[in-house]
């Protein structure tokens, strides 16, 4: 069963195409991600899946509804957490969402227990009667959540979910959407310019970057497919301008990034790779296994982080 199912959706700012003909099908239960750099088209996308902005063109239905802004039917099956968190500062946590549970006509008393189970669940519940001011920025990422699972949505979609997040926050959020995937009875969608939040959450992926799509599979195939083997990294002053021309065009190495300071080669296998390591005398800086982020530099010539 198809959850989103959108075709060739575009957008146009002024001149400028934020969507280029888009399409694709996330299908029901599925945690699908959208990986790319900032200004991309991800969050022009995800306005369009939510109703909050029109394509120019194309066609889009959510759980076989046309979304738009007058929809309250598929507002309540979706749940969103935006890139800003919107929280009224007037308020402490529970007051917060209790307000927002008034808008999707949510009994007061089921609302109460589901307030309470949602931050139990998102560690908040010690935290329920502070004022906003008074949480940390993951505390208020996490009532974001909270808000976003209040209707029990069929469909989750998180915009940027840990952006500007520490590592042990991060952490803590991914184990949360973890255990919301793991029944398979809610459909994520996971906008994203991290690459390793992309691998570990996402059953299937999209890469976007100018507005198209550049590939779509699961994580491990995108990366076989177009960037298989091992990542060495080389100082510039190591390894010499003569070594690296000598050696960068043959069958088994690949130049995928020069660096004012480092020299990054892409080998096939780590036989390939030793035996260089061994002919030229030089160890590399670092050796990894290739990843998304070397799949988005070989299709567009720049990194995802570039401009994060």
């Amino acid at each position: 069963m198809i959850a989103i199912e959108a075709n060739n959706l575009t957008k146009n700012y002024k001149g400028f195409t934020a969507l280029d003909k888009l399409s694709l099908n996330v299908m029901k239960g599925e945690c699908f991600g959208i990986l790319g750099p900032n200004g991309a088209g991800k969050s022009t996308l995800i306005s369009i899946l939510y109703g909050a902005k029109k394509s120019d063109s194309g066609t889009l239905k959510i759980l076989d509804q046309e979304p738009s802004r007058k929809n309250r039917w598929l507002k309540e099956k979706i749940g969103i957490v935006t890139q800003e968190n919107c929280l009224d500062e007037s308020l402490n946590v529970f007051q917060n969402m209790m307000i927002y549970s008034q808008y999707l006509s949510i009994p007061k008393k089921k609302a109460k227990n589901k307030i309470s189970e949602l931050l139990e669940f998102m560690s908040l519940y010690h935290k329920k009667d502070f004022q906003i001011a008074e949480l940390s920025g993951g505390m208020k990422r996490r009532l974001a959540f909270v808000r976003a699972l209040l209707s029990d949505p069929e469909i989750l979609i998180l915009d940027e979910p840990t952006t500007g997040l520490d590592p042990a926050v991060r952490k803590l959020m991914w184990n949360k959407i973890i255990e919301l995937k793991s029944d398979k009875k809610m459909t994520i969608l996971i906008s994203t310019h991290y690459m390793d939040e992309a691998e570990q959450l996402a059953d299937k992926i999209v890469i976007i970057d100018k507005g198209k799509f550049q590939v779509q599979d699961h994580p491990k195939q995108i990366v076989k497919k177009h960037c298989p083997g091992y990542i060495a990294f080389f100082t510039k002053q190591t390894l010499s301008e003569s070594i690296y021309k000598k050696y960068v065009n043959n069958k088994t190495i690949f130049n995928c990034n020069l660096h004012p300071y480092l020299c990054t080669l892409r080998y096939l296998t780590l036989d390939d790779l030793y035996n260089f390591i061994k002919k030229v005398n030089i160890q590399p800086e670092l050796i990894r296994p290739s990843n998304l982020e070397d799949v988005f530099l070989t299709l567009t010539g720049r990194k995802l982080s570039e401009h994060a």
